[in-house]
């Protein structure tokens, strides 16, 4: 990761979607499975962000869920050791104290990175990666 710092990754792909210019009013972001979530630690004040996604969140920090300034949802998993039912409940707690938009969808049936690398052929699995993309492109059309 020390080649790609989070300011020198976010920086330059704003850059080249035309924020700089002003060209682009409003812009959402998406998180699969990321060892930086770029999408919560940018959806903040002069973060460059309006609107985040994120699926199976990995190792948000309450600061930065505490900080967000725009509508922000999430794909879970039931079974996840990185975003345990405890640590989902607490994401709730502060979404509501942040006041904003949100959403936590739960899918049955699904682990840690369904979205991106979930066995296809798992009929639940199948049916929770597409259900997070409607979730995505939904959430977007409501929120951008």
């Amino acid at each position: 990761m020390a080649s790609h710092p989070p300011s020198a990754c976010c920086t330059r792909g704003f850059k080249h979607q035309g924020i700089a210019s002003g060209e682009i009013k409003k812009i959402g972001d998406i998180s699969f499975t990321s060892e930086l979530d770029y999408v919560t630690r940018f959806l903040k004040e002069g973060g460059g962000l309006d609107v985040g996604y994120v699926a199976h969140p990995y190792f948000v920090a309450a600061e930065e869920l505490l900080a967000i300034k725009g509508p922000y949802a999430i794909s879970a998993a039931q079974t996840d050791s990185v975003f345990p039912s405890n640590l989902r409940h607490d994401t709730e707690e502060l979404l509501i104290k942040v006041g904003l938009p949100w959403q936590i969808t739960l899918f049955s049936g699904t682990e840690h990175g369904f979205s991106v690398r979930g066995d296809l052929s798992n009929k639940a699995v199948r049916f929770a990666k597409e259900q997070a993309f409607v979730q995505a492109v939904t959430w977007f059309g409501e929120h951008l």
